[in-house]
């Protein structure tokens, strides 16, 4: 089924997981993405290209716990 509804979505120590499915543009709805322990999927989420992606989403959180840092990113649309 779509999960046109999901509003907050948090990903933690999942190494197998590369990238998000381009169908992450369809969850309009979404407003808060985390990214924890996942290193290629955060920069996957990094990149130019993928920005636009998740541009709907409101409030991204990319942890790293190696390094000890959390970016919170406010999206420009407000």
């Amino acid at each position: 089924g779509e999960l046109t509804s999901l509003k907050r979505f948090q990903i933690k120590y999942c190494k197998g997981i590369r990238s998000l499915p381009d169908s992450i543009r369809k969850l309009t709805n979404l407003e808060y993405l985390a990214i924890d322990g996942c290193s290629t999927l955060r920069k996957w989420c990094e990149s130019q290209e993928n920005k636009m992606k998740l541009a709907h989403i409101r409030w991204k959180v990319w942890a790293c716990p190696t390094i000890y840092c959390i970016a919170f990113i406010l999206a420009p649309t407000i």
